[in-house]
């Protein structure tokens, strides 16, 4: 009975233990997705420039249904020499997080006037930071007769 009794303590301890790690990396996690999406924002390059890791890529399908893959340096100039209000008002939600030990992805919806986006993240931790390592981007129209196509 002792036997099993300190073999459940141990159990839920080491529980414990591993939530409260999971739940500091989520927030992690987190605050480096909404990082991005603030140095995006504010077109703010060392921002950026911090949160990702130097070999990372953008990668989308462009308007002609063409694989386009982006060095994110070149992404984060193009962002940071975007025009005055280049980013339209939206509505931001992160919909997922998941973690394993020292990788995670993000799922980030992003809803415009006359389309969205999801943009899916991973990211490393790497000497203790998470850093967004990739980003996928897929984009869609709302509404045909909204966007004037």
């Amino acid at each position: 009975m002792k036997q099993l009794l300190s073999i459940t303590f141990l159990l839920l301890t080491q529980s414990f233990a591993f939530s409260q790690v999971e739940s500091k990396d989520y927030e992690q996690v987190y605050k480096a997705v909404n990082s991005y999406f603030r140095g995006w924002e504010a077109k703010d390059k060392a921002l950026l420039s911090n949160i990702f890791h130097p070999e990372s890529q953008l990668k989308f399908v462009s308007k002609d249904k063409k694989y386009q893959s982006v060095k994110i340096d070149q992404h984060i100039i193009d962002i940071t020499k975007a025009e005055a209000g280049f980013l339209p008002a939206h509505e931001k939600t992160v919909s997922n997080i998941h973690i394993f030990q020292e990788g995670a992805s993000a799922i980030v919806h992003l809803r415009f006037k006359t389309f969205e986006v999801t943009d899916y993240f991973q990211l490393l931790k790497i000497e203790e930071v998470w850093k967004i390592v990739n980003k996928v981007s897929v984009s869609k129209v709302l509404s045909e007769e909204i966007s004037g196509k």
